[in-house]
Formats: structure tokens, sequence, C-alpha cells
């Protein structure tokens, strides 16, 4: 409803069903069937803009290429006729258009895709490939191989390949569908997580089933790199299934002295300190490997509320438990990485 009491409807005119095989599926259909783009213009050009709405509620804009690039997105997203995409790509710049192109892969929209390419010639590149693998549309990958030469294997401008947009977003289907079907490589090294393999960007991530299944299915190697990322992301229940899973242990040092502790000090992660003495019954008056504890290794990197909580459980007397077995990995002699950007 705008401010003039015009009210409007934008219903998409289609969803792709066959694409909705997980809840986060059903979910981003649900926000695209129900969501209205209305966009409050401000400011003046060439005496402003007015605010009328035609043509299942897509602005009125004149020749203005600016506002029509404004809500190309919005039509490529929700996969409007191809009346309204044609209507608001004829009033914008080239570049506008190639974005939209993304766009419309990130939706699933194949035909979008084509009308772009076919009548206004935006460019279709890698980055729609990342942006449907990201989003679990198989169908659309395929399409971007078979019909316009995409190569699977290729890095888009910011350097995710679509095999790591996948396994950044959790897409297990599209994982297996890329590894099976392109043989991508689920053993690559990420150069977006410190050059960590793609287990690791699960973990980073939080991802459970991305990481079980390479494990299991594939041979990937789950390692004390894993619990490092996961910890430094503060993914907790991730930091569970690996020391319940896969053996890996909370206490155990890397060849630097560096622990899962040490880890989350460094990140700053103060939920993640607790879980691990409070679950995993960290002892934090043990002396580490470093030549310090814990504590005084807060202080030094000056968390003061990591070192004021462990200052408590230091007076307390907490103490860990024993612990059975060892980790699997001793890591690779390095402390925390990076977050994963």
């Amino acid at each position: 409803k705008l401010h003039d009491d015009t009210t409007i409807t934008y219903p998409p005119s289609k969803v792709d069903v066959d694409s909705l095989r997980t809840k986060k599926a059903i979910l981003d259909a649900y926000r695209e069937l129900t969501y209205v783009p209305v966009l409050v213009y401000q400011g003046a050009v060439n005496g402003g803009f007015t605010q009328r709405l035609i043509n299942r509620g897509v602005l009125d804009l004149g020749n203005d290429p600016f506002g029509a690039g404004l809500f190309l997105p919005f039509a490529c997203t929700a996969g409007l006729d191809a009346s309204v995409i044609r209507g608001l790509a004829d009033k914008c710049r080239a570049d506008k258009i190639d974005d939209a192109t993304v766009t419309a892969a990130m939706a699933g929209h194949a035909d979008v895709l084509d009308l772009l390419a076919s009548e206004f010639g935006a460019e279709i590149s890698v980055a729609c490939l990342t942006a449907a693998a990201g989003r679990g549309h198989d169908a659309v990958i395929d399409h971007l191989v078979e019909k316009y030469g995409l190569d699977p294997h290729a890095k888009d401008e910011a350097g995710w390949t679509a095999l790591e947009s996948a396994v950044r977003y959790g897409h297990v289907r599209t994982v297996m569908h890329l590894v099976e079907v392109y043989n991508a490589d689920i053993h690559a090294i990420c150069p977006n997580v410190d050059h960590n393999p793609l287990i690791g960007l699960a973990a980073a991530q939080g991802h459970i089933d991305v990481v079980d299944l390479a494990a299991s299915k594939y041979g990937a190697k789950v390692d004390q790199d894993c619990l490092f990322l996961a910890v430094e992301a503060g993914q907790l229940a991730m930091v569970d299934h690996l020391v319940k899973t896969y053996g890996q242990v909370i206490d155990a040092p890397n060849r630097l002295g560096w622990t899962a502790m040490h880890v989350a000090i460094q990140a700053d992660r103060i939920e993640v300190v607790r879980h691990l003495v409070e679950k995993h019954k960290f002892d934090v008056n043990a002396k580490q490997t470093l030549g310090m504890n814990v504590l005084q290794m807060a202080e030094r990197f000056g968390r003061r509320e990591i070192a004021a909580y462990l200052r408590k459980c230091s007076s307390s007397g907490r103490k860990s438990k024993p612990k059975a077995g060892g980790g699997r990995g001793r890591g690779r002699g390095r402390g925390p990485p990076p977050r994963c950007r």
C-alpha cells in the first residue's frame, strides 16, 4: 500500500515446484510469493519521480533507466511474465541487464535468462553458475553448461566455483550433482577459507550434512582444521558433531600448541569458550604447550569478557574430565585461519 492509498498486488507468475526439495527452498519460495517490492523515491530528477504503478505492480518509469534498473531484479527474482521483464529491460542500461541475469539464475528462472540473453544481448557469466549453485538450482546449472557452454569448474570474479558455492550454502543435493555429473573435486582447496579443503568450508559454515556427505561418500578427511574452523566461526553444533562423530579432541594441541580453546579466544568467541568449558569440560587451569594457561592468553589478547569468565572458572577450580582417544589429524602447524570471506 502506497502513501496515496493505492493498493497493489504482486503475484509471481510461477514457482519451480520441482526445486522445492528442502525446507529452505520452500521458505524461499514462500518469500518470493509473498514479497511486495514497494520503492519510495526521494529527491527530484527533472521535477521528481511519480509513484504510479501499472501492469502487475511495475512502476510506469517512462524512459528512466535508473528506476527500471532498480525494479528489474525484483521481476527477475519472481519470474514475472516476459512482457514485464521485456518492458523493464528495454529501459535499462546494459550493465543492469547483465546483473539481472545473475538474479534470475539465483532464483532458478532459466527462461528469464534466455530472454535477457537472446533479446538484449545480456552476458551469461560464471557468476550465473555460482549463483544457481548457491541456491541449489541443479536444472539451471545444467542449462547454463549445456546451452551457454559455461565451465562448471570455473571461478567467478569473487573467486568462487559452483561447487564451493553449493558447499558454502549447504546444498547437499547440488554438491552431489556437481561431483557426480561434472566430476567437481570435493577435495579441492578453497582459497576463500585460508586454503583449506572444501570440507573445512562446510565445517566453518555449520553444514553438518555436507561434512558427513564429503566424509562418508567421497572420503574427505575430517581433521583438526575442521574443528578449528568450526570453533573460529562459532558453530557450536558442528563442534559437538566433530567431537562425537569424528573423535576430535577439544584440548589436543597442533604443532604450534594451539587448541580449540586458543582459537576461540583469538576469535573473541565468548559463547564458544563457555561451551568448551561447560559442555566439553576444558580445563582452564592446565598449562598449555604455549607456556601459559588460557586465562593468561585471553589477557594478553585483550579479551576482557573471556578473561573475566575464565578467571571465575579458574577460581572455582573447574577441571576437565578424562577423555579417551585422540583427534584425527594434527592440523597444519599454524594458528587459527581467518573467517570465510
